[in-house]
């Protein structure tokens, strides 16, 4: 860029539901992993204050409710800022060190959907559309979940069974499309 800039990032804190609970919080450090097999899943693990430990279930951090988005991006000289999401995850731990440091690891929102094992076996619904389908069964895991436009070339659903894994079925009618 001809002009002077600088990396920007916001950090937020929502409810799965979606209730803002913190903005802008400070951390010291962080980075974000992928496990590139056939389910892909990040874990972003970062540091911030002592005062962000959660101690009690309502806190801020606590991992029962906290989804954290990380966004990255530039300020311009002319103050406007591009920022774009990179991670959203639930918190899964925070563990204090011996300087106060409080250490989070989060995990995308796919490992929440692939921990949602089926109580009892499921059957696809076979006829609809396989789109439609992943996105009924990652609604079933997490409810909040939210899908955008696609342009995948979509075929009917053919007749499945699975026994307790939603990761499992998810890649099976991935592999159908």
């Amino acid at each position: 860029l001809p002009l002077s800039h600088k990396r920007v990032s916001r950090f937020t804190v929502r409810t799965p539901e979606g209730t803002l609970l913190a903005q802008d919080v400070p951390i010291g450090g962080g980075q974000i992993t992928a496990q590139l097999a056939s389910r892909v899943t990040r874990t972003a693990t970062f540091t911030a204050a002592d005062e962000w430990f959660p101690v009690v279930e309502s806190d801020v951090m606590s991992p029962t409710h906290a989804i954290v988005t990380i966004e990255a991006g530039l300020a311009y000289p002319s103050g406007e800022e591009e920022r774009f999401p990179v991670f959203t995850g639930r918190v899964y731990s925070a563990e204090r060190s011996a300087n106060g440091e409080i250490t989070f690891r989060a995990d995308d929102l796919a490992a929440d959907v692939i921990a949602a094992d089926f109580e009892q076996p499921e059957n696809s619904q076979p006829g609809n559309s396989c789109v439609a389908e992943i996105q009924r069964l990652v609604l079933a895991g997490y409810e909040w979940a939210v899908f955008g436009s696609d342009d995948v070339t979509d075929a009917s659903v053919p007749a499945l069974s699975w026994d307790d894994d939603r990761g499992k079925a998810c890649d099976d009618l991935a592999a159908v499309v």
